[in-house]
């Protein structure tokens, strides 16, 4: 499917297969690919973004199955804490991974697949849950602004939500009917 609801509960490793394991697969089945990582926290995506890197970098396994994958030299391409580029042969001006925070904005990219990990927190929760639903709108309507970032032309096109739900009414209940 080209939309993915992810619910289940912390601790239970949805980061870890899914924004982690599953986004580093991607890249090596296509070098060619563009994905947008979100999360409530701009700094926390760039930590998710950190642990693909890493795989790259460190898994001796990784790299010698997809050496062609791994940039020689690190300095020679983009491998910051919010963007990475692998080898390609295409110039794509999009970078192979890159990350926002919740109400972020993208302008002028289009990634094939958009992994958005924990849109809201237990704090947002807990606002709505004061009666504060202010929160939960705002990144409501940052989810209806995703769908038309994709690029609708790659076969494989689509938006992974991974979460926890807090709340009835919550962004994850949004995410169903809006899906």
């Amino acid at each position: 499917g080209k939309r993915l609801l992810v619910i289940m509960p912390p601790g239970w490793g949805k980061t870890t297969i899914v924004t982690q394991g599953y986004v580093t697969q991607r890249i090596c089945a296509d070098p060619e690919t563009c994905i947008l990582i979100a999360n409530e926290k701009e700094q926390n995506a760039k930590d998710f973004l950190h642990s693909v890197k890493a795989q790259f970098e460190n898994n001796e396994l990784l790299r010698a199955l997809f050496p062609e994958v791994i940039p020689v030299d690190l300095n020679e391409t983009t491998w910051s804490a919010s963007r990475i580029v692998v080898n390609r042969t295409s110039g794509r001006k999009e970078p192979t991974v890159f990350v926002i925070g919740v109400g972020g904005t993208v302008t002028g990219m289009h990634p094939d697949l958009i992994v958005v990990d924990d849109t809201i927190s237990r704090e947002a929760m807990e606002n709505a849950r004061a009666g504060s639903w202010q929160i939960m709108h705002q990144v409501n309507r940052w989810i209806n602004q995703l769908d038309p970032l994709l690029n609708k032309n790659h076969p494989r096109h689509g938006i992974i939500f991974i979460g926890t739900r807090w709340w009835h009414g919550d962004s994850y209940e949004h995410v169903e009917k809006a899906y």
